[in-house]
């Protein structure tokens, strides 16, 4: 007779076999409900607007953002508001409502409009029209401003967006913490300042200022009599269609070129074009120029070239 083979004993497990699968299962569970939880989390993706709308009343309007686009147009016969928050999300939708304050006084109407939250998740803008004689006062942390149509006073401020303007009849104080400045068709005096970005104008008249930390610089159909700009390091080309009667350049080594309008001089033309780390800058300058001339164009290169003619 043919004994059959005993059946094999099992090994009882360990005290430390036992806690590792105690301890094990639940967090390898754990995790693949996790992973599987974020996969759905990041494919399910939603988003919803809110609306808020605010009458503006008064000779002024003040809108400050915290952190989204603002727009103000003039021409309108009645000044109203329009904010919008736009809310993204996942799985769970938030019920986020904004912080939204607007006083109306013998000033004008004041409009501030922020997120709770300082996420990608929540974006917030605002848009105005307002009647033409309405003097424009916007802010934001870093969205971009916008100033269309306006005959009063205007100001435009953000901390890294671009600030555009255009068809502003009493000029305007406008700065970037590092976006690009544009003005276009503005007179009146206007400054323009920005930490970085480049500064444009074009049909531009009455005393302006411009400054960049290193962007670049450029004008046309400039009608000013008294010009300033600072481009920190970035060129600068300039074209005047009135003479100046004081134009001053800094560049810290950008290049300069300067065009000035046919037959206007003569020009008392003061240009260094040198410095210790560039001492090459080349000068050409066709201009008539005088010592005695009434009208000043000075400029430092700082090595770049300079251009005028």
């Amino acid at each position: 007779m043919t004994s059959l083979p005993l059946p094999a004993r099992r090994t009882s497990m360990t005290p430390a076999q036992r806690v590792i699968l105690l301890l094990g299962v639940p967090a390898t569970l754990a995790l693949v409900a996790w992973t599987g939880y974020s996969i759905v989390a990041s494919t399910a993706q939603g988003s919803y607007t809110s609306g808020y709308t605010a009458p503006i009343t008064g000779r002024a309007l003040t809108m400050n953002l915290d952190g989204g686009d603002v727009d103000v147009q003039g021409g309108a016969a009645t000044g109203s508001a329009r904010l919008t928050q736009i809310v993204s999300y996942g799985l769970t939708r938030p019920d986020v409502q904004p912080a939204l304050s607007v006083s109306h006084g013998a000033a004008g109407t004041s409009i501030s409009f922020a997120s709770y939250s300082y996420s990608d998740n929540f974006a917030i803008s605002g848009a105005a029209g307002v009647p033409a004689r309405t003097a424009v006062t916007v802010s934001t942390n870093g969205g971009n401003a916008t100033i269309g149509g306006i005959a009063a006073p205007a100001s435009a401020s953000t901390n890294g967006g671009n600030v555009t303007v255009s068809g502003l009849t009493d000029g305007g104080m406008l700065s970037s913490g590092g976006g690009d400045i544009t003005a276009t068709g503005v007179t009146g005096g206007t400054t323009m300042l920005t930490g970085g970005g480049s500064v444009y104008a074009d049909q531009v008249s009455g005393n302006l200022e411009m400054s960049t930390q290193g962007g670049n610089v450029q004008a046309t159909g400039l009608a000013t009599p008294d010009l300033s700009v600072d481009s920190g390091g970035g060129y600068v080309t300039l074209t005047l269609t009135t003479a100046p009667k004081n134009l001053q350049v800094d560049t810290e080594g950008g290049s300069v070129t300067l065009i000035l309008p046919p037959g206007s001089g003569p020009y008392d033309v003061k240009v260094n074009a040198t410095s210790a780390n560039a001492p090459n800058g080349t000068v050409s300058d066709t201009v008539t120029s005088s010592p005695s001339a009434k009208n000043l164009i000075t400029v430092n290169s700082g090595g770049g070239d300079v251009t005028i003619s």
